[in-house]
């Protein structure tokens, strides 16, 4: 069902649907579904987390709902100097930074997802080029 370029809502019945976003132009941006009683949270000083994160009413989406063991990878540059990252994931997750594999601690979260969290062992200045 194709949206007009201002549409706000849409309603959904329960169970997955397909969406395809297309933007043609260079640069960056977000987009996600979220439930009608969404409001953005303020922005907090001195945290790189988006205003988004965490937020109990952004629907879950499946990037490739069609494998039964479903494998995505994603890369990005970093802030200057993180020393220690966080991330949810649906099944096993690994990370590397710079080409080394880093330890992640695993803890329960709401629903099936997984917290992990990494604190980088590498000080700065140290970092393989």
């Amino acid at each position: 069902m194709p949206l007009a370029l201002d549409a706000e809502n849409i309603v959904l019945s329960s169970g997955k649907h397909p969406f395809l976003l297309r933007y043609d132009d260079v640069g960056r941006g977000y987009c996600f579904l979220t439930e009608q009683s969404f409001r953005r949270p303020p922005l907090a000083k001195h945290n790189a987390t988006l205003r988004w994160h965490n937020a109990t009413q952004i629907l879950p989406f499946d990037a490739q709902p069609a494998p039964t063991t479903p494998l995505g990878w994603y890369r990005f540059t970093s802030a200057p100097g993180l020393r220690s990252l966080a991330f949810r994931a649906y099944g096993k997750a690994r990370l590397w930074v710079a080409g080394q594999e880093c330890t992640l601690e695993a803890e329960p979260s709401d629903g099936d997802a997984i917290v992990y969290r990494a604190t980088l062992p590498m000080q700065f200045g140290t970092w393989p080029t």
